[in-house]
């Protein structure tokens, strides 16, 4: 049976949507769950950045609330959550050794904007050093999007096997209901 491109992407749409949830949950109480690195003596933190945008369904039209804080919590998030909003969109800060990124998520189709290393800028490169600027680049977001396709990969054994699932599921549910405080 194949799925054309549409199909598959409104038919599965809502693992993104999760993926986001767990990453978000998993950054603030499993950080060593979700090291990238941990086998290779690479040091990795992955935050929550200032920003999260909600969307909630099934009214008609669909809704977005975006949340932005300076050093506060996203308590708000979780009464859209409960209501039955998704992260559709997560801005996020990986610290991967001593360089910093920083960029948005978005659930529905895993694209990734915004992408900027924070830590380490050069100047400008000049005309007989823009190939190495290039490459330099291209190495430094592959970093990024490595780390994402192992989260992705690891969240979705955790997803299909039974047991992980529902205590994960069990987890989420109390965080978002407030029983796991800070």
């Amino acid at each position: 049976m194949k799925l054309d491109i549409v199909t598959a992407y409104n038919k599965y749409q809502f693992l993104g949507y999760e993926f986001l949830l767990w990453l978000w949950y998993a950054s603030e109480k499993e950080p060593k769950a979700i090291n990238y690195f941990a086998d290779v003596d690479r040091s990795v933190e992955i935050t929550v950045g200032n920003s999260i945008t909600i969307e909630i369904q099934g009214t008609g039209y669909p809704e977005k609330v975006i949340i932005k804080r300076e050093d506060a919590g996203f308590e708000e998030a979780f009464l859209f959550i409960k209501k039955g909003g998704v992260i559709a969109q997560i801005n996020l800060v990986f610290k991967i050794d001593d360089l910093e990124f920083c960029f948005d998520l978005k659930g529905d189709d895993f694209s990734v904007r915004n992408l900027r290393c924070t830590s380490g800028t050069m100047p400008p490169p000049t005309s007989d050093e823009i190939e190495g600027a290039i490459l330099e680049k291209w190495f430094l977001n592959s970093e990024v999007f490595g780390c994402l396709d192992f989260l992705y990969d690891h969240f979705i054994e955790i997803r299909l096997a039974d047991e992980l699932r529902k205590n994960l599921v069990s987890k989420i549910g109390q965080r978002v209901s407030g029983s796991i405080k800070d």
